[in-house]
């Protein structure tokens, strides 16, 4: 396995202080579904390979993976099973690796040869799968072995950024700043990240994605501007701490010297 780059240590930190609350939010969804279960755990079908991965070859190294069998994946690529192999749907082994929460086959997948910004299932990769996952190993993997934080979709232009944004957890957009993703890369409609955490009411994202340099004034093909989307929300619906992240970015406009748009009035009055 190569050694571990700079980038890896300090992300290291990042999961370090984030352990003690994923390991609440895994407790209380388990808790959660046993409930909603009638107290017993819901059973899950086991995925079928051959429904994604139906040669011979691949359907062998496809099922190592999901067993997460590091040595098999091992065995079976020193034996001559292509690594970047793709199944249906242009499905990559790496993305089937972190769809499943496979890490350890997702290590010996990369340790092998595996391309980290191979383009797969819905032309993204498997950074932008990995931004998506709650085990943020999966990313930080990824980047040590080369993969890029600004990669693109071939189909939308996102970036891994916007899938974090998308993310429940916090940490793939930590990771992804530390590792020096662009926040002002556009997708094809001329969307940044600004506008994904507008949408999706992260003002916690929004913050982030300012302090890293996100340009407060980009508007997309639309001509659509991120604050446009932001207060347009209405603020009766909104718990306290969305109201409390509208009066810290209002904080933060008016700091930089930047025009609050008129639909953030409401949020103003409250912040004065």
């Amino acid at each position: 396995m190569p050694q571990r780059t700079l980038i890896h240590r300090s992300l290291r930190q990042v999961l370090r202080a984030c352990s003690a609350s994923l390991h609440r939010v895994a407790v209380i969804g388990v808790l959660t579904a046993v409930l909603l279960a009638g107290c017993t755990l819901p059973s899950r079908t086991p995925p079928d390979v051959s429904e994604w991965f139906a040669d011979a070859r691949s359907h062998e190294l496809a099922a190592a993976v999901l067993a997460d069998d590091g040595e098999e994946i091992r065995a079976l690529v020193t034996a001559g099973a292509p690594v970047g192999i793709q199944g249906n749907h242009g499905l990559t082994l790496l993305q089937w690796a972190i769809l499943h929460n496979r890490h350890e086959a997702l290590l010996a997948l990369l340790d092998a040869g595996a391309d980290p910004n191979q383009l797969g299932e819905a032309g993204d990769t498997a950074i932008h799968s990995a931004a998506l996952s709650s085990d943020p190993r999966h990313l930080v993997a990824l980047l040590d072995f080369g993969g890029d934080p600004n990669v693109q979709g071939e189909i939308t232009g996102n970036t891994p950024l916007d899938h974090a944004i998308r993310s429940i957890a916090v940490e793939p957009v930590h990771i992804l700043l530390e590792a020096g993703a662009d926040p002002n890369i556009s997708d094809h409609n001329a969307d940044v990240p600004l506008h994904t955490a507008a949408r999706t009411n992260k003002g916690w994202a929004i913050l982030l994605l300012l302090e890293a340099g996100a340009d407060p004034e980009v508007v997309n093909s639309r001509g659509t501007s991120w604050q446009d989307l932001y207060w347009d929300f209405a603020p009766e619906i909104l718990n306290e701490r969305s109201h409390a992240e509208r009066r810290e970015i209002i904080t933060w406009l008016d700091h930089h010297g930047h025009e609050l748009s008129p639909k953030a009035e409401p949020f103003r009055m409250e912040h004065d």
